[in-house]
């Protein structure tokens, strides 16, 4: 979804032309709430959102009469199904437990360089402290990878790989998934994998939020979908919880998942109808 600086400017255009306007808010993100620095308001003619509460968030801000509760299209089974008969045959690690790490970039409001180097030392140092697990390496887009072979260069190469295969592919391989503070929890929650998110707060950002202790949160963790660790300790603690008693542990995230995301049989063809109704509406083709 653009800037409203930018939709200031786009909109009045696509008006003239008689040209419907839908809105269709980041396709994995989880909304809570606005803060303060939330956006003044979006006009449009068609809100499409995820589940009942970006409806209920997004609502608020949007001017338009249509407002659709869709869910998500990339969570289709169909498509799930057709990206994982593209895939390569992916390599079974036997008995290993086979734990991804998410990471993400460094990044001048989010994530400092420090706490980035902290994240990925203490992360790959406690998952391969374990001496049955093999590492998968998700590099970030905005995270070249030779910064995260210095990282890892000093482990046995027969325990860890830094792969960059879709998720879907990998799934049926993976036990469960370390992530840093990332909207692939969402992924890989709709594919029956428990999350840990190993993160540190520093500044601020309009998605994160205060705990019951006034401490800064994720959306993932205030609604229970991932288990928290801020330390390399905590995690350690949570590697051990997930490996203990892996059946729980997973019917735990991925049930309260199934509270808050909706998984409709087909979102993208609920979706494309929605957007065709409208332009019906509006004239016809456009």
């Amino acid at each position: 979804m653009p800037k409203r600086s930018l939709l200031g400017e786009i909109v009045p255009r696509l008006r003239k032309r008689n040209i419907p306007i839908v809105m269709y808010p980041h396709g994995t993100d989880l909304n809570l709430d606005w803060g303060e620095s939330g956006p003044e308001s979006y006009e449009g003619d068609l809100l499409l959102c995820n589940n009942d509460n970006d409806k209920r968030i997004w609502g608020r801000i949007f001017t338009g009469k249509f407002k659709m509760v869709v869910g998500s299209p990339k969570y289709d089974k169909w498509w799930i199904d057709f990206i994982r008969s593209k895939c390569s045959s992916g390599s079974v690690k036997g008995d290993k437990i086979n734990v991804m790490f998410i990471t993400r970039g460094p990044h001048h409001v989010s994530l400092s360089p420090g706490s980035f180097e902290y994240l990925m030392r203490e992360g790959i140092k406690e998952i391969l402290s374990f001496p049955n697990t093999y590492l998968y390496v998700r590099p970030h887009p905005r995270c070249p990878i030779r910064l995260l072979k210095k990282f890892l260069d000093k482990y046995d190469p027969s325990r860890w790989e830094i792969n960059t295969e879709n998720l879907y592919c990998l799934a049926d391989n993976l036990d469960f998934v370390v992530s840093m503070w990332s909207s692939m929890t969402l992924d890989s929650l709709a594919l029956n994998l428990p999350v840990i998110e190993f993160f540190r707060f520093e500044g601020s950002n309009q998605q994160w939020f205060r705990d019951e202790k006034g401490k800064q949160t994720t959306g993932y963790r205030k609604l229970g979908l991932a288990a928290e660790a801020n330390t390399g300790e905590e995690l350690k603690q949570r590697l051990t919880e997930f490996m203990d008693d892996p059946s729980d542990i997973r019917n735990k995230y991925v049930e309260a998942f199934k509270k808050h995301v909706v998984l409709f049989e087909n979102a993208s063809e609920k979706a494309s109808g929605e957007i065709l109704k409208l332009m019906n509406v509006n004239g016809g083709a456009h």
